[in-house]
């Protein structure tokens, strides 16, 4: 009789509950241009724009990225021949000058390297000629012919700060050719001859930067700014530094400075978004976002960096506008189609979003974020061997991706492979220990294939990492009570109850 009354109380609790829907969720992490005025050109124009095409090659623009820069400007009517011209007016007025201009020699050179044509040919020679000038004050060799084997320069009697100058550009050619501790090297011989070398010293950092030794790169940018304090890409690429250590509040204050000293520099903004965002200032770093594409409205990175303020908002259409900003600039960018997907993906707009993940993956064919939200797309929209193949892609790219593992698993689970799913939850676990919902799927899987001790001992781990799990408490009942052990089954019952009264 009492055992009746122990089968209908457990019978009703196990009427309260479903046995648990075994689907993974959507798990999608988020790890920005107007257009011109149709107007001419003046050459104070010609000189802004081209000066922020040398910004931007200075901070990663590939070739692409720099025609791209070129097509979008033939909306304001220019032509090739226009800026041959104005170039040859320009290469006119910076040799008459008698400054140095070494750092607008080294971005003139690393323009001519991106294989521009004409336009690109005449970036180069111009820069090689402000080198080579500067260099025959201190050497009678054109520094054209210095090259990587040269390591060392002899000392000529010269006064130190030439000699400087010389392995200054020394450096820089070591620089070019990749080869970052002979830049390094060279940048410290030639602050042995001039210790106050503000531009060596910067130099020096940018290097080290490039090499990821980014506190000797943030003590080189001190020394720049100790003999320069006005000198703002010191303080921006100082900001860099110290957010690439995780000072985010740190560089935050640098990028301030640098805008102290020049506030239309837009890579200085869109680096101070990106220190507000990492601080979880959203609306500040939309502003700072904002301000920077004022400044230059086709970078698309800064398009991008605005949409995942906005998606972390919450405002997805308004994110989703600012991917396809992002990609009207720069189409083959694959974070922005990503992002574009996890947007549209938020949305419910799955279809569109697997078109996304799809041209993501088109131009980084490595992408396991992409292969991932991929499966998860098409697993919700029921396509489960399509989706599996999409997890093992990402799994292939990066094989310590637990939540692959854990979602092709349950890929595997719903199309009644139980021994594959398995083992799929058991290589999630291998990589999170700590993965309560992988615990929790594993004891699903073993407890149809009927293997009910350790189903239960999975329950158990489940719970022990999410004590209020109340799903697995429940199916913790289930098995007891398979199992005979109809008290505790009652009592995994109750803390079902207490966690999910109804």
């Amino acid at each position: 009789m009492l055992s009746r009354i122990w089968r209908a109380i457990v019978s009703w609790f196990r009427r309260l509950f479903s046995r648990g829907d075994t689907r993974s969720g959507v798990s999608v992490t988020p790890t920005q241009p107007e257009a011109p005025r149709a107007k001419p050109l003046t050459d104070a124009d010609y000189e802004y724009l081209f000066m922020q095409l040398l910004e931007g090659v200075e901070h990663g623009w590939q070739q692409s990225r720099v025609e791209l820069f070129f097509e979008q400007l033939k909306n304001r009517g220019t032509t090739e021949s226009q800026w041959l011209a104005w170039l040859h007016r320009f290469r006119e007025r910076v040799l008459a000058s008698p400054a140095p201009n070494l750092d607008l020699a080294v971005r003139l050179v690393r323009l001519g390297e991106q294989g521009l044509g004409e336009i690109g040919k005449m970036a180069n020679e111009i820069g090689l000629e402000l080198f080579n000038r500067q260099a025959a004050r201190t050497n009678p060799s054109p520094l054209e012919n210095v090259t990587k084997s040269d390591t060392e320069i002899a000392y000529t009697g010269e006064p130190a700060p030439n000699q400087a100058e010389s392995w200054f550009n020394q450096g820089y050619q070591q620089f070019r050719a990749g080869d970052l501790l002979g830049a390094v090297a060279a940048y410290d011989k030639a602050l042995e001859f001039q210790p106050e070398y503000h531009q060596a010293w910067f130099s020096r950092g940018v290097a080290l930067a490039d090499l990821g030794r980014f506190p000797e790169a943030l003590a080189a940018y001190d020394k720049a700014l100790e003999y320069q304090p006005d000198y703002h890409q010191a303080w921006c690429s100082r900001g860099v530094a110290l957010a690439e250590l995780g000072g985010f509040s740190e560089a935050l204050a640098s990028y301030h400075r640098a805008i102290e000293y020049q506030p239309d520099y837009y890579q200085t903004w869109d680096n101070q978004g990106n220190a507000l965002y990492n601080l979880g200032r959203l609306e500040e770093a939309l502003t700072s976002y904002d301000r920077a594409i004022e400044l230059q409205p086709n970078s698309y990175q800064t398009w991008d960096n605005r949409g995942n303020v906005l998606y972390s908002l919450g405002q997805l259409e308004e994110a989703l506008a600012s991917y396809d900003r992002a990609l009207e600039f720069q189409p083959n960018y694959h974070q922005a189609w990503y992002n574009r997907g996890l947007a549209l993906h938020n949305l419910g707009r799955l279809e569109e979003a697997l078109a996304s993940y799809h041209k993501a993956i088109e131009y980084q064919p490595d992408y396991h974020q992409a292969w991932y939200n991929r499966g998860v797309a098409l697993y919700n929209l029921g396509s489960l061997a399509e989706a599996l193949a999409s997890y093992d892609r990402a799994i292939q790219f990066h094989p310590e991706f637990y939540q692959a593992w854990y979602n092709r698993g349950v890929a595997l689970y719903n199309l009644g492979q139980l021994e594959e799913a398995l083992t799929s939850f058991d290589k999630a676990i291998e990589f999170q220990p700590d993965y309560h919902q992988a615990w929790y799927n594993r004891g699903v899987a073993l407890y149809n294939l009927r293997r009910l001790e350790e189903a239960l001992a999975s329950y158990d781990k489940a719970i022990e990492f999410q004590p209020n799990y109340h799903q697995a408490w429940y199916n913790r009942g289930v098995v007891l009570d398979d199992l005979g052990r109809l008290a505790e089954a009652l009592a995994a019952y109750d803390k079902a109850l207490e966690f999910q009264p109804a």
